[in-house]
């Protein structure tokens, strides 16, 4: 309950023409499941390898990602930004530090259906935007959270600290 799933469905009568495939699994199965049965263009094939998650993602104008409780980080959001997809997140938590609303993203209030429903529609209703936003997300995970920027950023923290310590130990007397 706390992914927002139930606010998600609850936008779904104010997306038509939309297409939506929710993937993972829980405690909220069986209301996804009931719901794809009786929504027109909401499919759920439950959990998803890693290879297929990425191709859904790829595949994508836009990542929903519908949260209500804080996020720690949102891997979810860095998988998208690897795929130059953009995302529509809660604003809530580390969501909302991850996405920049209008230039990675878009970002919605927790729990708030129609303010979902009126971000997503703003998506489908401008795909050149939306492209632009995808261009951006790449390049923020390219700066970010590659691999190769990771360990960049580990080592000058590293260095920063070998160095207060160097300073510290030079002015102690003795």
């Amino acid at each position: 309950p706390e992914k927002g799933i139930r606010s998600f469905l609850s936008a779904m009568p104010e997306l038509p023409g939309c297409e939506f495939v929710v993937v993972g699994e829980g405690p909220m199965e069986a209301v996804v499941r009931s719901a794809a049965a009786g929504i027109s263009g909401l499919t759920y094939p439950g959990r998803l390898g890693r290879a297929e998650v990425v191709k859904e993602i790829k595949g994508a104008r836009a990542v929903v990602v519908p949260s209500e409780w804080y996020e720690t980080f949102g891997l979810v959001v860095a998988e998208a930004f690897a795929c130059g997809v953009p995302v529509i997140a809660s604003r809530i938590g580390a969501l909302a530090e991850i996405v920049e609303d209008g230039k990675t993203g878009l970002l919605f209030e927790p729990g708030n259906a129609d303010d979902l429903a009126r971000k997503v529609m703003w998506a489908r209703d401008r795909p050149r935007e939306m492209a632009e936003m995808g261009r951006n997300a790449r390049k923020e995970y390219e700066d970010k959270y590659t691999a190769e920027r990771n360990y960049q950023m580990l080592m000058d923290i590293y260095q920063a600290a070998i160095e207060s310590e160097r300073r510290r130990a030079n002015r102690l007397p003795g």
